[in-house]
């Protein structure tokens, strides 16, 4: 215990010099300090953070960045959050539904709505309280198409020429990956281990002890991305990576019962993104 408060101590104060050398000063008054831990674990290891002489007082959940954040990884009060905020949008939209054309309804539903729906999509699509934006963005999309409130949203996503949550979701992980591959520096597989297997060329997970992390943005993200058919992958350049990963989601194959027969949709869960691969993989 006393190693690591010493251990503590002192990056706190390689921090101080760093911020001192490069002419930054830190609004200790605002800052705080957060353990992150399990909801199992009820009485979490408290260490002293010292900085500039002043104790760091402990929070269970502040906002960095536009993204509330608390201690136990859950994001039920940031869907919260943005929940309120995309209501405003779908008011604004319900209010103007009879006085604009569908076109320009659905640019508003882009400069207004879909912008705050992506900040963050990868950290807290997985939490169970996404239900209410994904319900909220079908009632917003029934609006701009003048269709009932019982009308299935598949073929308005198609007409929209607008990808579901779950696509948005896979898109966003899956080129955040490809744009930070040489910043992050992915392990492959055959870098791991010298099995000569089909994954060899796959990049490497973690292995995970706990469902926390085996949900975790970290973790899914790199099967997503390892579940792209190789002629994606090797592009070299981002704006073709896009096109041909949109053109995927909405041109792959499903299997309808026993039969592989080809079906223009998007996908509305992981497991059609699954088969998808394995179709494009056979």
């Amino acid at each position: 215990m006393n190693n690591l408060q010493y251990k503590l101590n002192n990056v706190m104060t390689e921090l101080q010099t760093w911020f001192t050398l490069n002419n930054l000063v830190v609004n200790v008054e605002s800052t705080l300090a957060m353990s992150f831990h399990t909801t199992q674990n009820k009485k979490p290891v408290i260490w002293h953070v010292i900085f500039e002489g002043r104790d760091i007082p402990y929070n269970t959940e502040t906002k960095f960045l536009g993204i509330y954040i608390n201690e136990n990884m859950k994001w039920n009060n940031h869907i919260k959050f943005l929940s309120s905020k995309l209501n405003k949008t779908y008011y604004m939209i319900s209010s103007l539904k009879n006085l604009m054309s569908p076109y320009v309804l659905r640019t508003m539903y882009f400069a207004c709505f879909h912008v705050h729906l992506r900040y963050g999509l990868t950290l807290w699509h997985g939490d169970p309280e996404s239900i209410r934006i994904l319900r909220l963005r079908k009632k917003v999309l029934r609006i701009i198409c003048k269709a009932g409130r019982h009308i299935s949203c598949r073929n308005i996503f198609k007409d929209l020429n607008i990808l579901p949550l779950l696509c948005l979701y896979i898109n966003e992980a899956v080129c955040c990956v490809e744009s930070n591959m040489e910043m992050i520096k992915y392990e492959y597989n055959e870098k791991v281990h010298d099995h000569c297997k089909r994954q060899k060329s796959d990049l490497h997970t973690q292995i995970c002890r706990t469902t926390l992390f085996k949900n975790s943005s970290a973790n899914v993200v790199i099967k997503l991305y390892d579940k792209l058919p190789k002629t994606i992958k090797w592009l070299e350049h981002i704006q073709e990576f896009k096109r041909r990963l949109k053109w995927f989601y909405c041109n792959t194959f499903s299997i309808q019962w026993k039969n592989i027969c080809p079906l223009r949709f998007h996908y509305y869960s992981i497991v059609f993104y699954y088969y998808a691969h394995f179709i494009c993989s056979i």
